[in-house]
C-alpha cells in the first residue's frame, strides 16, 4: 500500500546536516525504503537510491568555528531549499528544520510539509552574544512555525512538553498539527541488568558537553565534590577542563566509539544528567543509557521528569545536594528494577517504533490533495 501511495504522490525525506556529528545520519538512514526519495547535504557522496546529493562544505571532524559552524549550517541548508523549491515533491519531511531557509523559500515551495522539531525553545548560553543568537533564531522559528503550520504542514516533536511549548507557539486551534514519537533508544543488545556496585555510586556525564547543558555550574557546586563522576565526550564548554585536577573527577575530552561507551557503562552505576531548569534540548545520552540498562539521575526538567514518572527508570534531583542522599537509599534490588524498566523503555521506543510511527503519518497523508 505505501509503495502505490508514494507512486502517486512523490515523498521526499531532506537531511540537511548528514555531515554533523550526533543523530543526523542515523535518524535520516532508519527512515530509508526505496518506495520514496532522499535529499541530503553532505561533505561526501553516499550510495543512496532515488537520492539527490547537495555538496556541503562542512567537515565535523575539522575545528568547529562560529564562521565554519554559520556556514555549515546556512549554506546547506540553501541549496537544499533551492532545489526543492524547483523540484515537484508532493510531500516534503524535513528531518531538521532551518527557519531562516524556509522564510526564505516559503511561498516556493508548494509542497505538503512534515517538519520534524528536536527542540522548541530558545537555547541559554553563558556567552552575552550566543544568548542574543539563540533568541534571533528562537524568533525566526516562532515565525516559521506560524506560518509553515498555517499553510497545513504537520509537525512531529519527540517529548509531551515540547509538543506543548509548540502549541503555545502556533496556537491551541491547531493542536491536531502537532504529533509526538518518542525519540528512539538504541535496541538492547543485552537482555542483562546492571548490577549496584559495591564500592560506592559512580556516575557518568557523556556525549557532547556543552554550555547550555550547565555542566560546569553544576561542578562548580561544593556538593558535587563528594561525587565520583565520569566526563566523557568532546568539551566544548572548555571552563570544565579548568576542574580537571579536582578528586573523584574523571574528565575524558573525545569522542567515543561505541566501544568505549560501552566499556565506560560498565563501569559506572548511573547516567547523571544535571541539566539546568532553562535547558531545551533533548537528550540522545539519556535514551543511549536506557538501552544499555543503566539507570538515570536527572534534573527536574521536563524531558527527564514525563519519562522517569511514567517508566521509572531512574530518580529525579532538585538540588545538587541531594543526589548523595538519593542514590544512598538504592538498594541492589531497587536498582535491580530501574535496571530492568531501562530495558523495557528501550525494546518499546526503539528505531523500529520511530521508523513505523513515521510510515503511519507519511501514509496517513495519501488523501490529503
Amino acid at each position: 500500500m505505501l509503495t502505490i501511495f508514494l507512486m502517486n504522490r512523490k515523498l521526499v525525506i531532506v537531511q540537511q546536516y548528514l555531515s554533523w556529528k550526533g543523530h543526523y545520519r542515523q535518524y535520516f538512514e532508519n527512515l530509508h525504503s526505496p518506495a520514496y526519495y532522499l535529499v541530503y547535504a553532505s561533505n561526501t557522496l553516499e550510495k543512496y537510491t532515488n537520492a539527490k546529493w547537495i555538496k556541503s562544505d562542512f567537515d565535523s571532524e575539522k575545528p568547529l568555528t562560529i564562521k565554519s559552524k554559520i556556514k555549515g549550517r546556512f549554506l546547506g541548508s540553501f541549496q537544499v531549499f533551492k532545489y526543492l523549491s524547483s523540484s515537484d515533491f508532493d510531500i516534503i519531511h524535513f528531518i531538521e528544520f532551518e527557519p531562516l531557509t524556509y522564510l526564505l523559500f516559503s511561498d516556493k515551495i508548494k509542497a505538503q510539509l512534515i517538519i520534524t522539531i528536536h527542540s522548541s525553545d530558545k537555547l541559554h548560553f553563558s556567552s552575552w552574544i550566543n544568548n542574543k543568537l539563540s533568541g534571533l533564531q528562537r524568533w525566526l522559528l516562532d515565525t516559521a512555525l506560524r506560518k509553515a503550520t498555517g499553510k497545513g504542514a504537520q509537525i512531529v516533536t519527540h517529548y509531551e512538553c515540547h509538543k506543548e511549548s509548540i502549541v503555545r507557539i502556533i496556537g491551541e486551534g491547531l493542536r491536531d498539527k502537532v504529533r509526538v514519537i518518542q525519540y528512539p533508544a538504541p535496541r538492547p543488545k543485552s537482555a542483562r541488568v546492571k548490577v549496584l556496585s559495591q564500592d560506592g555510586p559512580r556516575f557518568l556525564i557523556y556525549g557532547q558537553i556543552r554550555d547550555d547543558k550547565g555542566i560546569y555550574e553544576f561542578l562548580s557546586n561544593d556538593s558535587t565534590k563528594e561525587l565520583n563522576i565520569t566526563i566523557a565526550g568532546k568539551i566544548v564548554d572548555r571552563r570544565v577542563l579548568e576542574l580537571s585536577e579536582r578528586d573523584r573527577l574523571t574528565i575524558i575530552d573525545k569522542f567515543l566509539s561505541e566501544k568505549e561507551i560501552s566499556e565506560l557503562i560498565d563501569s559506572h552505576d548511573y547516567m547523571l544528567l544535571p541539566y539546568p531548569i532553562a535547558y531545551t534540548n533533548g537528550a540522545g545520552t539519556f535514551k543511549d543509557s536506557l538501552s544499555m540498562a543503566m539507570p538515570v539521575i536527572c534534573s527536574n526538567i521536563d524531558i527527564f521528569r514525563e519519562i522517569i514518572d511514567e517508566e521509572k527508570v531512574g530518580l529525579i534531583f532538585e538540588n545538587s545536594n541531594d543526589i548523595a542522599g538519593i542514590v544512598k537509599n538504592i538498594k541492589p534490588d531497587d536498582y535491580k528494577i530501574f535496571s530492568q524498566n531501562c530495558l523495557n523503555y528501550a525494546n518499546k521506543y526503539n528505531w523500529d517504533y520511530m521508523r513505523e510511527e513515521y510510515l503511519k503519518i507519511y501514509e496517513g497523508l495519501s488523501g490529503a490533495r
